[in-house]
């Protein structure tokens, strides 16, 4: 399905962003 794709796609970047400030803290 098209937006489960989407919502794939944004999941990996936000957790690309995120990610690095929880390790880091």
């Amino acid at each position: 399905m098209f937006l489960s794709r989407i919502a794939t796609k944004y999941t990996l970047i936000s957790v690309q962003i995120i990610y690095p400030h929880i390790s880091s803290a």
